[in-house]
């Protein structure tokens, strides 16, 4: 342990496990939080306060609404994008900084805007109360089917935002399912 880089550089004393994070990303107030490695990417929105181990990314900006790009990074549009243009490790994405920077978030107009942050919140609170209902109750199917018609709705409004075609809908679509 006393043989490792940091230890020698005297970054960090041969017990430590990691550099520390930054605190402020973990305190109270908007951001994004996300697996780095997974099958499918999903990220949640929280306001609250939000500890999380090196697995996890946290996602914090003041220069847009973070509700409007956690709708778009949920989409398949950015799905497809990351499978093709991000890192795999194996079957699994490797969601870290660098292909996180690079995905292209539009800027939006405050009619999309609004209309994707609110769809945020309408999955939040679906998802919510989908884990408060019992399994296959019809309560529960019609909250999965409420949930699939509103993921339908952003991967519509995504695709408008990035002007795809017909035809690259439908690539999208078939890679995805």
């Amino acid at each position: 342990m006393e043989e490792r880089r940091e230890n020698l550089s005297g970054s960090i004393e041969y017990f430590n496990l990691h550099w520390p994070r930054d605190g402020a990303y973990f305190k109270k107030g908007p951001k994004i939080i996300s697996l780095r490695k997974c099958k499918r990417p999903t990220f949640a929105y929280t306001e609250e306060e939000c500890y999380v181990m090196l697995t996890f990314n946290v996602i914090k900006t003041d220069r847009l609404n973070l509700k409007y790009v956690t709708a778009i990074l949920n989409s398949n549009a950015v799905y497809f994008w990351l499978r093709k243009k991000g890192k795999l490790q194996g079957d699994q994405l490797q969601i870290d900084t660098g292909p996180l920077q690079q995905i292209p978030i539009p800027k939006p107009d405050s009619k999309s805007e609004r209309m994707l942050a609110s769809y945020t919140d309408k999955m939040h609170r679906l998802n919510l109360e989908l884990h408060e209902t019992t399994e296959n109750s019809e309560k529960w199917k019609r909250l999965k089917t409420d949930i699939e018609r509103a993921e339908k709705e952003i991967d519509t409004e995504v695709y408008k935002l990035y002007d795809l075609t017909l035809e690259e809908i439908n690539i999208i679509e078939e890679s995805t399912k």
